[in-house]
């Protein structure tokens, strides 16, 4: 493409750019999942092991940042660790949906079943580089928001079709403070 043809593009698509990046986030046609959504949001932020011994209590274990013009959550668990993990939170319609990029080279995705009262769950709905069947795979994931400050997750793995208490991990979690 000649540059003035370049230059010609880039101004047709500039209001579409701009609108992009001017977007904020709208709220689905559920109540419901939007204030899941906004459960999720709501944990920006660094968090530290609540249950560390002594003098590892401030090293951060997860990190969640909201991106995408507030359309998605970030969770990276471990970070700059080898088992460092990447989860992607998101609305999916009437629904909240996750991709979980595991450290077992895998990427389960599940969907909320809903929240009931300070809890949210999630099931397994699919994914990427798994056979249900017989690779182990995150299943599921529960969030308990005990308090603005403080958070447990519990993560179920399978392997072989069925649940297996080698790959489980549950987090006690307090936000880091400043």
């Amino acid at each position: 493409m000649t540059a003035p043809l370049a230059r010609l593009a880039l101004l047709a698509l500039a209001p579409l750019l701009g609108a992009c990046t001017a977007a904020t986030v709208t709220h689905s046609n559920s109540p419901a999942a939007d204030a899941a959504f906004e459960k999720l949001v709501a944990l920006k932020g660094d968090w530290v092991n609540a249950d560390a011994p002594a003098g590892s209590q401030g090293t951060i274990v997860a990190n969640y940042r909201v991106t995408a013009g507030g359309s998605a959550v970030v969770e990276t668990l471990m970070p700059g660790q080898a088992e460092e993990m990447l989860t992607i939170y998101y609305k999916d319609g009437s629904k909240i949906a996750l991709t979980h990029y595991c450290m077992l080279a895998n990427q389960p995705r599940m969907r909320a079943t809903g929240l009931e009262g300070n809890v949210l769950a999630f099931e397994y709905a699919g994914g990427d580089n798994i056979d249900v069947a017989h690779d182990m795979h995150m299943h599921s994931v529960s969030f308990t928001f005990v308090s603005p400050d403080e958070l447990r997750t519990d993560w179920q793995g399978w392997a072989d079709g069925r649940p297996g208490a080698e790959h489980e991990g549950q987090f006690h979690l307090l936000r880091k403070k400043a």
